[in-house]
């Protein structure tokens, strides 16, 4: 993959005269309602600056395309098998045309073919072989026709086995695949760190885990099968964080600078569904490529109806395959994704303009024109478009009885405004002009109506004759004064809690209650139950025989507000009731490092008091709970393996407490670390001398070997990780700038067991 980065310019709009009026460089043109000039981005034949269009900042970044020598000379052909039932055939055509594939690719290069299922269950994930079939099939050491009988095999048995996904799940089945059964498919000699992959997807409906489009394309029935399909779609890609875009990054993560290509033979238009089911159809089991479509046109590939020549879809795909091994067709911009206008973008080959497809969150430009050798590549694109250097802010209105004030700023700017205002957002029939020129503004409507919605909006020039319109403001003006009052505000005491009771005569209020021990500090509220004209507030948890005081405030629905006055109320004197209640089911469950008590006081609200410690004679811990009938504890960071004991006091609301016995409760010995963990996340970043790799053994501490080398069956550097953890990152240093290196951790957990992760290639940057 030799390839150049020649020369990326830049240029500022207002700086290049080719743009403002001169003749020399750039696309300009008169605007002739207007007069304004206005300039397209063009590529320039030499080094000299980029002609940009007003209010932009263009660049060109310029490439050299690989020549023949430069090809990669392996090459994995993964099949994702729909083993759904109308699928029998489809699949028989694939393996009676595989020559078809095989003739198109260079006889030199190294070709390894295996086939996943688009399951969920037990076969997801693993490379499948029929019956005495091999899983990886090599070009190496097995015929054409070999190859074409084993694909068969395998194939026809795939047909046989049975999934909760109906074998439909492809998405799905490809993400297990590069992730948690990568490792098992390179040690049997597939997803080879130094290998091309071409994915190829065949199946007559949507990818199931694909939102289906509402409404889908016109004339089309709806799906048979759709709750059961959404279902499928909720359970094994939603609740698990699966989609296409996880998908496709997760297969870029594993080929790293490998070529890479996905293909997809489906149903494309009406008439390819129509081929095989009756138009008068109420509705269909097929479906369009929903998913493929997209996938094909991220990753770049062949789209081929499933309806027409398989041996002419393969011939196409293992020609479009064969160019990925020789030439470049993705391009990385040189300015981050977030400095790019998409629409600016224009890719030339050998001087000539070719279609391109722009991958936002890859920041990579498509090119599938560039497969020519030795040829010059120019992508050009440009800045957002800046926005005026000046804006309107702080527009906003207050309110008043007949008139509201609007105030408003232009900072960077002096300019002049013209008030529009209605009674509706989209009827703003009325207008004032502001007087005088400034940067900080204020202007008064007066003459409105009381308690009633305006609407505003500016149109605001600068002394440049520049425009900008604002938002709409709504304002509502004030109501007048209300007529009503607070009436009747009375409470009623009992030894512990307070009802007050008021209304609001006949207007309909919200209102709450303020209350505290002095009359000139009443720091608690409680809130009345909705609007109403009638309320009623209950103020509880209060001291027995104790003088308290309360004011209740309402407000209407203009947000007019009455207080009462306040009012003074004593509660009653603590009656003593003999407790009836008792502790009941006081119980431990532990685990290695914690206990949790549950325990009972019927229907009595209580709270209590837990004294534990490491034997019955000396309780000397305490912890208390809330109040509550039932009650459950949790003590944690407790020593495994070890007993603890426990009593509990409650207290009822009238000061009677109840004693439970002492109980023991051990807490349980530690568990050995789980048999079946894996390696995740294993990846990199490098600068032009290091590469900083992380990875995960999520839920087991994990020492680690980091190996690397400049091939994948030669990792001849290892790199000790000291210490236990879960997540580790390690940054190997001394590495060769524009070098691809190749990378595998071997993780041990407490017990001596090895995992080791795939083995990844990550290219070093250039200096």
């Amino acid at each position: 993959m030799n390839f150049l980065w020649k020369l990326a310019v830049v240029a500022a709009a207002l700086a290049l005269p080719g743009c403002l009026g001169g003749e020399q460089g750039g696309n300009c043109k008169e605007d002739p309602a207007t007069g304004e000039k206005k300039c397209e981005p063009s590529l320039p034949s030499s080094s000299a600056p980029l002609p940009s269009p007003k209010d932009q900042v263009c660049t060109v970044d310029r490439y050299k395309q690989n020549g023949p020598t430069d090809a990669v000379k392996k090459l994995d052909v993964l099949f994702v098998q729909d083993t759904s039932g109308s699928m029998q055939d489809d699949w028989e055509r694939v393996a009676q045309n595989i020559q078809s594939f095989i003739a198109e690719v260079p006889a030199d290069v190294d070709v390894s073919y295996g086939v996943i299922l688009g399951h969920v269950g037990d076969l997801t994930g693993k490379l499948y072989a029929g019956h005495k079939q091999p899983l990886v099939l090599n070009n190496q050491t097995m015929t054409v026709k070999d190859i074409q009988q084993s694909l068969h095999r395998t194939f026809v048995d795939a047909m046989k086995t049975s999934d909760a996904a109906s074998g439909e799940a492809l998405f799905h089945g490809l993400y297990r695949a590069v992730t948690k059964g990568a490792s098992a498919s390179q040690k049997a000699g597939f997803f080879r760190a130094d290998a091309a992959l071409a994915v190829v997807f065949v199946s007559d409906e949507q990818e199931i885990g694909f939102p289906f489009p509402n409404p889908q394309a016109p004339g089309l029935p709806p799906r048979c099968d759709a709750a059961y399909e959404d279902d499928l779609r909720g359970n094994w890609y939603v609740d698990k964080g699966i989609d296409l875009e996880v998908t496709y990054q997760a297969v870029k993560r594993l080929k790293g600078d490998m070529p890479l290509s996905m293909h997809a033979i489906v149903n494309i238009t009406a008439d390819d569904l129509f081929r095989r089911n009756p138009k008068e159809a109420k509705c269909l089991y097929d479906s369009l490529g929903y998913g493929y479509f997209d996938m094909v046109k991220k990753a770049g590939g062949v789209l081929f109806s499933i309806q027409e020549d398989t041996a002419q879809a393969l011939q196409k795909i293992g020609r479009h395959t064969s160019q990925t091994l020789n030439y470049v067709l993705d391009f990385r911009l040189g300015w981050p994704a977030a400095n790019v206008d998409p629409a600016s973008i224009l890719a030339k080959v050998n001087g000539g303009v070719t279609a391109h497809v722009y991958d936002a969150a890859a920041n990579v430009v498509r090119v599938d024109g560039a497969a020519i050798p030795y040829a010059d590549i120019e992508i050009s694109y440009c800045s957002p478009k800046a926005v005026n250097e000046w804006q309107i802010i702080g527009f906003q209105g207050t309110a008043f009885l007949d008139q509201v004030a609007l105030t408003w700023q232009t900072p960077s700017a002096r300019t002049t405004s013209r008030v529009y205002w209605g009674t509706s957002a989209t009827d703003l029939s009325q207008s004032v002009d502001q007087a005088g020129w400034g940067t900080e503004h204020n202007h008064t409507v007066t003459g409105l109506s009381a308690d009633t919605t305006y609407f505003f909006r500016l149109s605001t020039k600068d002394e440049l004759g520049r425009t900008q319109l604002s938002g709409v403001v709504e304002v509502r003006t004030l109501a007048p004064v209300p007529e009503w009052q607070v009436l009747g505000f009375q409470g009623t005491a009992s030894d512990t809690s307070v009802t007050l009771t008021f209304n609001t005569g006949t207007e309909v209020t919200t209102a709450s209650v303020a209350w505290g021990t002095d009359a000139g500090s009443l720091a608690n509220s409680v809130a009345t139950a909705g609007a109403a004209a009638s309320h009623s507030a209950l103020v509880s948890g209060l001291a027995p025989d104790t003088v308290y005081y309360f004011r209740a405030r309402a407000v209407d629905a203009h947000g007019n507000a009455k207080e009462s006055a306040v009012l003074q109320v004593r509660t009653l004197e603590k009656v003593v009731v003999p407790p009836q209640w008792q502790i009941l089911g006081l119980q431990g469950v532990s685990d290695e490092t914690s206990v949790t008590l549950n325990w009972s006081t019927g229907t009595e609200m209580t709270f209590t008091t837990i004294a534990w410690g490491l034997s019955a004679g000396n309780l000397s811990w305490a912890t208390q709970t809330g109040t509550a009938t039932s009650h459950s504890l949790t003590f944690p960071n407790l020593t495994p393996d070890t007993a603890y004991f426990f009593r509990v006091t409650a207290h009822d609301g009238q000061g009677n407490e109840q004693t439970s016995d002492v109980i023991e409760v051990r807490t349980k010995a530690v568990v050995v670390p789980p048999a079946d963990w894996q390696v995740m996340g294993f990846d990199g970043t490098t600068t032009p001398s290091s590469a900083t790799m992380i990875w995960q053994t999520p839920g087991v501490s994990t020492r680690a070997v980091l190996r690397v080398g400049l091939s994948a069956d030669n990792l001849t550097r290892s790199i000790d990780v000291p210490g236990y953890a879960t997540s580790q990152i390690v940054t190997v240093d001394g590495l060769a700038a524009g070098t691809v290196y190749y990378f595998q951790v071997d993780t041990y957990d407490a017990t001596g067991k090895l995992v080791q992760s795939s083995v990844i290639s990550k290219k070093t940057k250039t200096q």
